[in-house]
């Protein structure tokens, strides 16, 4: 018996999709939450730490942790699936790939923004006082932080097309959605009669 079949990875929707060309697409959406959370881990951790660094400002700090609301709430939208998949769940991870692609553009630009026309210093010093610093061009600094951010858009936007066609698959045709919603609405009046219809013969019983 393989994986999958343990932990239920392929459906008969889903069983020609994958990711990567090689893995269920359900699990690769469930590796892109995971890997959603350790960038908002790795990215929170790198910029809260630029608090020891002599050289770097704490209001850079605050923007850059500000600059990570977006990737947070799509961690969040990824916590809602993994309690509950649901077609709007599964919804939110398209948005929420979005967000983490704005999240990361965003700190890019203020990165280059900052050490380009705020940073005080003629070259940028990473570290800390007690580990020591390594010490870069201007230049160096933006251009590796902007080719990070470039093959991290580039892998969200693969992620992007693989939550999409997830989505795309599983998901119920909005006719479907509207006639299931009918039949609850319709459903739920004749409850309400019936509830009416029940008043007057419990008061004729007592």
């Amino acid at each position: 018996m393989c994986c999958c079949c343990i932990c239920q990875c392929q459906t008969k929707e889903t069983k020609d999709l994958a990711c990567c060309g090689c893995f269920p697409i359900k699990f690769g959406v469930y590796g892109i939450g995971i890997i959603t959370f350790c960038l908002l881990i790795f990215l929170f951790v790198e910029i809260f730490y630029c608090l020891l660094n002599e050289y770097d400002d704490w209001w850079y700090v605050l923007v850059g942790e500000v600059l990570l609301i977006p990737l947070v709430i799509a961690c969040t939208f990824f916590v809602v699936f993994f309690a509950k998949e649901t077609d709007t769940t599964r919804t939110t991870l398209f948005a929420g790939c979005q967000l983490v692609l704005i999240s990361v553009t965003l700190l890019a630009v203020w990165n280059v923004c900052y050490f380009y026309f705020f940073y005080k210093y003629d070259a940028v010093y990473t570290g800390t006082a007690d580990l020591g610093y390594i010490k870069q061009t201007k230049k160096q600094f933006i251009v590796w932080s902007m080719f990070l951010a470039a093959a991290i858009d580039a892998v969200y936007a693969y992620f992007l097309c693989v939550c999409h066609t997830y989505k795309t698959r599983l998901n119920k045709p909005e006719e479907e959605e509207k006639k299931e919603e009918e039949k609850k609405e319709e459903e739920k009046k004749e409850e309400e009669k019936k509830d009416d219809m029940m008043e007057p013969e419990m008061m004729a019983a007592e």
